[in-house]
């Protein structure tokens, strides 16, 4: 059945996948912020030291118009095996976005008598607990060095990723974003040579050179990553030689 609702979980839609299906909403728990209050010494009160938010959360409602019990648990059963292992979600009321999540809570039919009762799926993103941008902010730095800025659209904290190319042999390079910075030193790096920044669908950071990776090339004071907060984000570079540096990076909202 056609409604105003739509959602797709790795590009396959919900209501594709029987006639009789229905979603009738999509709701968003608020996102918790969990934080970790250090108490101040011989005085009431404390000082947050850190904040996190674990999760980003999707509850999907549908209803199963079949007569019938044995179709209908046929269709849930059809219904479980397309959420089950999670993915890439969108909703039809969050355009250009899309949370990479698993499935939670799968739908069951409680009661055989009451086939017009709701069902529910529930899905959640724990490795990157935000909703993302499907296209990326992009701009380009060329030099020794040189600075910019990126806007990233969203309300939530972004990761860049970086894809450098060599002009000349290249020993070292810092590459900023935000306020926080990466440096890689030790580098044999020939011209038309790639060094890329880049994060897998879990978040972690991969720097390599080709295939070969540069993670122990970091200096000790170099930033975990390469993470600031969306909006009008200074990026630069400083390399030993002449090197062409794209930024990229997804916008991230709650």
């Amino acid at each position: 059945m056609k409604t105003r609702f739509e959602v797709y979980l790795n590009d396959i839609s919900l209501s594709s996948l029987n006639d009789n299906l229905a979603i009738t909403d999509i709701s968003y728990p608020a996102p918790v912020i969990d934080h970790t209050v250090a108490q101040y010494a011989g005085r009431d009160g404390g000082f947050i030291s850190s904040s996190r938010k674990s999760e980003a959360v999707v509850v999907i409602t549908f209803e199963l118009h079949i007569y019938n019990t044995q179709d209908r648990q046929a269709a849930c059963q059809e219904i479980i095996t397309w959420a089950r292992s999670g993915g890439k979600l969108q909703t039809s009321d969050r355009r250009d976005q899309f949370l990479r999540c698993v499935c939670r809570k799968l739908p069951s039919i409680e009661s055989a008598l009451k086939w017009n009762d709701p069902l529910t799926i529930e899905f959640a993103a724990y490795a990157i607990p935000y909703w993302q941008s499907i296209h990326a902010s992009e701009t380009t730095l060329t030099g020794t060095s040189a600075t910019g800025r990126l806007f990233v659209p969203g309300n939530g904290k972004a990761s860049a990723d970086v894809k450098i190319t060599a002009s000349a042999a290249l020993s070292s390079l810092t590459v900023g974003f935000g306020s926080t910075s990466i440096t890689l030193s030790g580098l044999t790096a020939s011209a038309g040579d790639v060094i890329t920044f880049s994060h897998d669908e879990n978040g972690t950071l991969f720097i390599k050179q080709g295939t070969a990776s540069l993670l122990l090339r970091r200096t000790p004071a170099s930033s975990d990553d390469l993470t600031a907060a969306c909006g009008t984000v200074p990026i630069s570079i400083t390399a030993s030689s002449s090197i062409e540096a794209t930024f990229s990076v997804k916008g991230v909202w709650n």
